[in-house]
This record gives C-alpha cells, sequence and structure tokens, in this order.
C-alpha cells in the first residue's frame, strides 16, 4: 500500500506540530502550577510566561510557515501574554517573537 503525498504532507506536518503543542501544553501547565504556589516573586512569574509565550509563538511560527491559519485565539494569548512580561506588540500577520528563529 503506497501513501498519498497528501498523507506523506500532513505526516510530516503532525510530527513537526506534535512537540510544539506538547511544549505549549507543558509551558501553561507549569505556568499554572507557579501562579498557584505561595511566595512566588515577580520574577519568577516572568520566567515561567516568558516560557509560556516562546512556546506559543513557536507553534504559530510554525503553523504560519505551513501556511496554516494560526487560530485567534492562539494568536489572543500570545498578545496577553507580552502585555502581562511589558513587551512591545508585534505587528499584525507577524507571529515570531524574540527569542524565535524566524525574527
Amino acid at each position: 500500500m503506497t501513501v498519498a503525498p497528501g498523507g506523506r504532507q500532513a505526516s510530516q506536518c503532525r510530527l513537526v506540530l506534535a512537540p510544539l503543542l506538547g511544549a505549549v501544553d507543558d509551558a501553561r501547565r507549569a505556568e499554572k502550577e507557579r501562579q498557584r504556589g505561595r511566595g512566588v516573586t515577580a520574577l519568577e512569574l516572568a520566567k515561567v510566561r516568558a516560557n509560556t509565550l516562546r512556546a506559543l509563538e513557536d507553534y504559530a511560527s510554525a503553523l504560519d510557515a505551513m501556511a496554516w491559519p494560526v487560530p485567534r485565539n492562539l494568536l489572543t494569548q500570545i498578545k496577553m501574554h507580552r502585555a502581562l512580561l511589558s513587551l512591545p506588540q508585534r505587528p499584525a500577520g507577524t507571529t515570531a517573537g524574540p527569542g524565535s528563529r524566524d525574527g
């Protein structure tokens, strides 16, 4: 049985996106756990939020590189994290962040 080119491409996309989405889930979980902790400092919270932002931006950049739409909810979360970290907002249509390979 042969795999259709579209099926192979979809499989490759899943191989690229799955670890990135896993990193987003892990970062979100770590951020929530840290927020629940007592005695968390602003610096510690900023670090976990920056990790979450980096994971969100990496995932969005991968979607964008594949010419797939970036969900509005994902863009909203990126914008919120940038605001929480007092970082400038990216121009519309760009998802790469300061720590990403794209920008």
